[in-house]
């Protein structure tokens, strides 16, 4: 596909992640839903995500809504990332993540040297102490008897990882959902945890994870697609093997159409070709302030069409998370961060490459909305753009 079709997938793409301003939401909850399991590891990250896709909300009406909501979880989920997920896609995600997760935490316990009797000890006294209370993890880790924690160490090539056996205990519990991440204000200096079932109604989730893992492929192209076999094996955290045996069973293939785009098949629903063919999405005026873990960023982390390959080592960690990113244009063309004081909001901006004017005017009017939204009106904001 030529570069015109190039500049037209990215422009669709910022209409279905809702970043096109006259196709944003109305509901929070809509928000999560479509876009399947939200990015939730840094909540200042979450709050700017949700502001970009939805009409006039604040940072207080958002950590309102979000505060103990039983509609929305916040779970570990591919990739042992943190999401914020609706109720409706709780089975999903978690099924169709277990074989994945069960198998990653079988090889992490044997290379920490954690045998079953440890695990379990340790586990037990973490789940008695949350039954009671909320506790963040300091508090947690305290409140273990001092002779059941230990030192550990990975060994990778030369060199080595130190833990804890409770650090990597209480990774499992989170990774198995019996332990979650409660709610707290952003900038708060510690994560709080709960029970499962301080937040939520006591739930068995189905174990035909073949099923769960096939739904999960098919609910990701819905609300990503176009999207080729390396990025939906990246985003469900599943082998490419077992995604490629997924696109040919007979109920998704049935739900599904190959098309390619630059050279490469990608897959799409066919109740959504038509608005693929027919319309087109313009982003020319668009700038955007992205947070952390953007879901459009890590929706396509392999794709060019929004972060130049020269780019992608300041933009991405090596995990796969995006750093806060300046995008023009429908490119990501630098990184930012705030600093916030009792009296003034700091935003630092460093550019790859240099702009041109009318582009830097949409970047300051960009920034007065951003600012806005983080912080009291009364507050200064100071904004500082520097050029690589």
């Amino acid at each position: 596909m030529d570069s015109i079709t190039q500049d037209y997938l990215r422009s669709y793409r910022f209409w279905k992640n809702r970043l096109i301003r006259a196709n944003v939401y109305n509901d929070i909850f809509d928000v999560i839903h479509d876009t399947v399991a939200f990015p939730a590891s840094n909540s200042m990250g979450l709050y700017i995500g949700l502001f970009n896709r939805m009409k006039n909300i604040s940072k207080q009406t958002i950590e309102k809504i979000l505060n103990n909501n039983l509609e929305l979880g916040r779970f570990r989920g591919m990739r042992r990332d943190t999401f914020l997920i609706h109720k409706d896609n709780f089975e999903m995600i978690f099924s169709g993540t277990h074989r994945m997760r069960e198998e990653r935490i079988k090889k992490d316990l044997q290379n920490w040297g954690i045998e079953e009797p440890e695990y379990l000890n340790i586990a037990r006294k973490i789940l008695n102490n949350l039954s009671s209370c909320k506790l963040n993890y300091p508090n947690l880790q305290k409140s273990l008897p001092e002779e059941d924690v230990r030192q550990i160490k990975l060994k990778e090539g030369k060199s080595s990882i130190s833990s804890t056996n409770f650090e990597q205990v209480f990774s499992v519990l989170l990774d198995r959902w019996q332990v979650i991440r409660s709610w707290e204000k952003p900038g708060s200096k510690h994560p709080v945890y709960c029970l499962f079932d301080a937040l939520h109604s006591p739930s068995m989730f189905s174990n035909d994870y073949a099923k769960a893992e096939n739904t999960l492929v098919l609910r990701y192209i819905g609300s990503f697609g176009p999207v080729t076999v390396e990025e939906i094996a990246w985003w469900c955290d599943l082998a490419s093997l077992r995604v490629k045996q997924i696109l040919e069973l007979p109920e998704i293939k049935s739900e599904i159409e190959e098309i390619e785009i630059t050279g490469r098949t990608h897959y799409i629903e066919i109740n959504e070709i038509e608005d693929f063919n027919e319309q087109e999405y313009e982003i020319e005026d668009e700038c955007h302030i992205l947070g952390e873990n953007d879901p459009l960023l890590l929706g396509y982390p392999f794709d060019e069409i929004f972060v130049a390959p020269e780019y992608r080592a300041s933009v991405f960690n090596r995990s796969g998370g995006s750093q806060p990113s300046v995008m023009i244009d429908g490119r990501v063309i630098g990184t930012w961060s705030f600093k916030e004081t009792k009296s003034c909001l700091d935003l630092s901006i460093s550019m790859f490459r240099s702009i041109k004017r009318k582009q830097e005017n949409r970047l300051f009017r960009e920034t007065d909305r951003i600012a806005d939204f983080l912080c009291e009106k009364d507050k200064t904001t100071n904004v500082e753009i520097v050029y690589r």
